[in-house]
């Protein structure tokens, strides 16, 4: 799947791929409308969880001043894992307000994607997505200590001297 056609320049057969599993998970609205409710529960809670964990490091690292300003960077020495504000940030209290809401709302997303859509549901539309998340959490845990962590190397850094104008 990571082969480019070279007259498109396009990764034809992951786009197929992928395209085939969104019309297979679309089918399963067909057989049943619990289960394709708990694929997109999975899904929304997913990348909530994501979005929350980073929103959630960026909030830590405000409140304890981590993160540099690129004028403090003339003249000093920058270190791999070192953290430099962008082009855009909204600095002092309303950055961390704004983070603060940010984590806020992505928990209480998290936590409500778990929900069934019905009061009293029973075993057929009660809503796993609970369950397939922890277990997918699980197995990514399980797969880092037993496998993933002897071979990852971590991603290459190159390091450029920030030019400050």
């Amino acid at each position: 799947m990571a082969k480019v056609q070279p007259e498109s320049a396009i990764p034809m057969y992951a786009i197929l791929v992928m395209a085939t599993v969104s019309c297979v998970i679309g089918l399963i609205n067909i057989g049943s409308a619990a289960a394709f409710n708990d694929v997109i529960s999975l899904g929304v809670s997913s990348l909530y969880a994501s979005y929350t964990l980073t929103e959630s490091l960026l909030l830590w690292h405000r409140m304890r001043g981590t993160i540099r300003h690129p004028n403090q960077m003339a003249g000093s020495t920058w270190h791999a894992n070192e953290l430099v504000w962008g082009p855009f940030h909204v600095p002092g209290i309303w950055g961390i307000l704004l983070n603060a809401f940010a984590v806020g709302y992505g928990v209480i997303v998290f936590i409500f994607s778990f929900f069934p859509q019905t009061v009293n549901p029973d075993a057929a539309h009660m809503n796993f997505s609970c369950l397939m998340t922890g277990a997918i959490m699980l197995g990514a845990v399980i797969y880092y200590y037993m496998y993933a962590r002897k071979v990852y190397t971590g991603p290459v850094v190159e390091i450029v001297p920030y030019q400050v104008s």
